[in-house]
């Protein structure tokens, strides 16, 4: 049975979805026949939730196209010249050509004259368990446009493109998070983005380093190390449930875990150990680590953090996990997670469960835990790509992944500062 919470109050509901999730068994003929029978009772239309991509008309000066190995380094360098950031041809290749769902993609503005790419969107394939089956969705990445080229109608014309690249690979739905508030408010106007979830960080301070360096200085962050390490965090209760294991790569285990667990949830990203690997094991940014928790001989979950700085301040985040929807076994695995980043010198243990879920619960159990007042909410996104026919009952299926309430979703599942 898929497991259900009580949606968040910034869930897009589709009309019934609710009742429709409740009944319907996928897969069968009384399943297209009930969907049928709701879409005509309730007049659905598809084409409410779908994009309308505008003309990619060329000009003189421009020329939309996609993201190929001839052009591959002009656009990392556009990416570090409006982010600020230092990334290599070989993080760009892992992030967009060499992806575990697939090769990413993206669209880019070239200024003909000069052949200087002026912006650029990324997008990749993902593969997502939704209503019993695997389904192509795009996960969208950053997108960076040059300063002088910053418009509305640029912006309408790489999403377009970005859109049009998504359909040519049968990619049903797009989502991402790490949203600002104007491509929120541009996306939900010409593109139909409607809001997943909101996250909000729940945070504990592991070390006095920080405030202490504020105040005194090196010598204070020197002192503060060592009243660290006389006071370190202890295990939550729940810990003694299970058994810890560090591993470098998720193995074959992981797949069985992922088959065992997948009916639990009625939307969320397949994580075997393919995609895991790729997103956490294989990763150039920051340092991850990997911890499964056994119960007896049987594996019951996971939990991946990155240890990153951020300011001089350093970070030991929860990026991803699996935990079956069992509260205790969050608990364990955060409980975990929070020692080890304390052991490897993190000033700060943070984690963003989805509203209502187990996470969220395993979270608010810790002791210490809270919400942060000064990390910004991760806002996640979602919306209908093209559809061949938005009248199709069978389709009905997607409207499931508007409503947080059926997703397993984590930091990881999108771009993290990658």
């Amino acid at each position: 049975m898929n497991q259900k919470r009580k949606p968040s109050p910034d869930s897009s509901q589709a009309p019934d979805q609710q009742s429709r999730a409740a009944e319907r068994q996928p897969g069968t003929p009384e399943a297209s026949a009930t969907a049928k029978s709701r879409n005509q009772a309730n007049r659905i239309d598809l084409r409410e939730y779908i994009p309308v991509p505008c003309p990619l008309d060329e000009t003189d000066e421009l020329r939309i196209e996609t993201l190929r190995e001839d052009n591959a380094t002009a656009v990392n360098d556009l990416f570090q010249r409006v982010f600020g950031v230092s990334r290599t041809l070989e993080h760009h290749r892992w992030k967009f050509f060499d992806y575990a769902d697939g090769e990413g993609f993206a669209a880019v503005a070239t200024h003909k004259p000069s052949g200087k790419v002026v912006a650029a969107m990324g997008g990749r394939p993902r593969r997502i368990w939704i209503d019993g089956r695997e389904v192509l969705f795009m996960q969208t990445c950053e997108m960076a446009t040059d300063e002088d080229w910053r418009s509305i109608g640029l912006y309408r014309k790489i999403v377009s493109k970005l859109v049009r690249e998504a359909y040519d690979r049968q990619l049903r739905m797009a989502f991402g998070g790490q949203i600002n508030k104007a491509a929120w408010v541009l996306g939900k106007r010409l593109f139909c983005y409607r809001s997943l979830a909101k996250l909000r960080t729940w945070e504990r301070r592991l070390s006095l380093r920080p405030a202490a360096r504020a105040r005194l200085g090196v010598a204070g962050r020197l002192m503060a190390s060592v009243a660290d390490r006389l006071r370190p965090p202890r295990a939550a209760a729940a810990e003694r449930d299970y058994r810890f294991e560090r591993r470098q790569r998720f193995g074959p285990e992981t797949d069985l875990l992922w088959l065992r667990l997948r009916d639990r949830y009625g939307v969320a990203c397949v994580r075997d150990a393919k995609a895991l690997n790729h997103r956490f094991a294989d990763c150039p940014m920051g340092e991850h680590r990997i911890w499964l928790a056994r119960q007896g001989d049987e594996l019951a979950g996971y939990i991946v953090t990155r240890l990153w700085e951020r300011d001089g301040t350093r970070l030991g985040t929860v990026l991803d996990y699996l935990d079956g929807g069992d509260p205790r076994l969050a608990e364990a695995l955060f409980s975990r997670a929070l020692r080890d980043a304390a052991r490897r010198g993190a000033d700060f243990f943070h984690v963003a469960p989805l509203p209502g879920s187990s996470g969220e619960a395993g979270a608010r159990a810790l002791a210490g835990c809270r919400v942060s007042e000064r990390e910004p909410v991760d806002r996640a996104v979602i919306c209908l790509l093209i559809q061949d026919d938005p009248h199709d009952p069978e389709n009905l299926f997607l409207l499931d992944a508007f409503d947080s309430a059926h997703w397993h979703y984590t930091q990881g599942d999108s771009d993290f500062h990658d």
